[in-house]
């Protein structure tokens, strides 16, 4: 069963592995396994605020922008170029979260903090569209 502290944990996990280049495929799938894992929250979480907002949000985002596996593409593309480096589509919502994990960390305000937790899983439900349905 998922709770407080082993979620804190498996988030930690998924952190530590996107702040290294070479670990970043396996902090997906950890990201992965962990939406897996969330599926079992009790049903008021899942009706959790800051979920819900971040549901309608992507919901919004997706019917403006399209797809976000093609949206992904393009942005890996973009930014492979700029760093000449290989990028990948599933990189981009996991850069994504990594700013928005940064931005959490250096601002003491709570709406910037709570707009940034939105995002987040607003990006975690993106890699899971865009990827989930591929694997």
């Amino acid at each position: 069963m998922l709770n407080h502290k082993n979620l804190s944990k498996k988030l930690k996990n998924i952190y530590d592995g996107m702040c290294s280049y070479e670990k970043v495929d396996g902090a997906g799938d950890e990201l992965l396994n962990l939406i897996h894992d969330l599926q079992s929250i009790p049903e008021e979480i899942e009706q959790h605020p800051l979920l819900s907002k971040a549901q309608e949000i992507y919901k919004e985002r997706s019917d403006q922008y399209g797809n976000p596996s093609e949206a992904f593409d393009g942005i890996a593309r973009l930014w492979g170029g700029y760093l000449d480096k290989q990028l990948w589509s599933k990189h981009v919502p996991l850069m994504m979260i990594l700013l928005k994990i940064e931005r959490i960390k250096s601002v003491r305000d709570k709406n910037i903090v709570k707009d940034s937790l939105i995002d987040i899983i607003g990006y975690v439900l993106a890699y899971y569209d865009a990827f989930e349905e591929k694997e």
